[in-house]
């Protein structure tokens, strides 16, 4: 499913804190990796012109090809490429032109020559983005290599019912065989539970234990299925508000990779790095593996 990945780098230490997590993900893979750089001359001085872009092309190129070298010392298979451009349109373009089949960045870096990879490159590229991207933060960046040599990986699935949730689970199912790791099942069940009188009371806890226990079913029924297919699984329903709990489940699996779609129908993913799922990867760290949402499957 992933043979080749496309790893955006903006010149900075910080960016490439992500490679020995992406090495560590090739090498399981069986994937290529493909280093992008893309000079924005629209953020350099002005008066220094084609000469400082240039020299920003010609450093970036050397930092590169070191990497590479790095890279295949680790028994990666990997390349380079430098362009100059928009970042975010660059590395959407750049991966369908090259069949990258994901797209692997940190949420944030440093702007040294004029793109970050917080705010708008980072949003506009999930949001383009027709391959999957992987993303973590930096931090996390620096510990997943470790955890990830010493701990069983769990590949988590965090599902609202719908099909177009479900879209996301052969891409959990494959990173769960590749990484002999264990599939998570989540789903998050709101409750009402206001403060009312006795009888109807009674009434909203019927209501709400019929919604769990659907919900129990639903994740039975799809925990049976991946059984069969020989995967190991569990399942959890959480009861509450789907951020904080979705959050609070993530927080307590540090071995863990979230495969999610970019848009469901559940309120907690509503727009892919909106503010829920800012607050899910802020909180947990990620690695995140977001794949694009399936437009025939999304109702709006």
């Amino acid at each position: 499913m992933f043979s080749r990945i496309l790893v955006p780098l903006d010149g900075t230490d910080v960016s490439e804190e992500i490679l020995p997590t992406v090495s560590l993900l090739a090498n399981k893979l069986k994937a290529q990796l493909l280093l992008l750089s893309v000079i924005d001359c629209r953020a350099l001085d002005p008066r220094e012109g084609a000469d400082e872009c240039g020299a920003w092309e010609a450093h970036s190129r050397e930092r590169l090809q070191q990497l590479v070298s790095r890279l295949k010392e680790d028994g990666c298979d990997a390349s380079a490429l430098i362009l100059q451009g928009i970042p975010q349109e660059e590395i959407v373009r750049t991966a369908e032109r090259e069949d990258c089949d994901l797209i692997a960045m940190l949420s944030h870096g440093r702007n040294v020559v004029g793109w970050a990879l917080l705010g708008s490159v980072a949003y506009n590229v999930v949001h383009l983005s027709s391959v999957p991207v992987f993303m973590l933060t930096p931090k996390k960046a620096q510990e997943f290599p470790r955890i990830f040599e010493e701990s069983l990986i769990r590949i988590v699935a965090p599902l609202d019912g719908t099909k177009a949730a479900e879209s996301s689970l052969p891409y959990a199912e494959n990173l769960t065989r590749n990484l002999e790791g264990k599939l998570t099942l989540v789903r998050v069940v709101s409750l009402s539970r206001p403060s009312l009188p006795g009888p109807l009371a009674k009434l909203f806890e019927k209501r709400d234990q019929r919604m769990t226990d659907r919900a129990e079913r639903y994740l039975e029924q799809l925990e049976s299925d991946l059984k069969a297919k020989g995967f190991s699984v569990e399942r959890h329903v959480l009861e509450g508000s789907a951020v904080p709990e979705l959050v609070r489940f993530l927080s307590e699996l540090p071995n863990s990779i979230t495969v999610l779609c970019t848009r469901t129908s559940d309120a907690y993913i509503p727009y892919v790095l909106g503010s829920t799922s800012l607050s899910l990867l802020g909180a947990s760290g990620g690695p995140f593996l977001l794949i694009p949402h399936v437009r025939e499957l999304w109702r709006v």
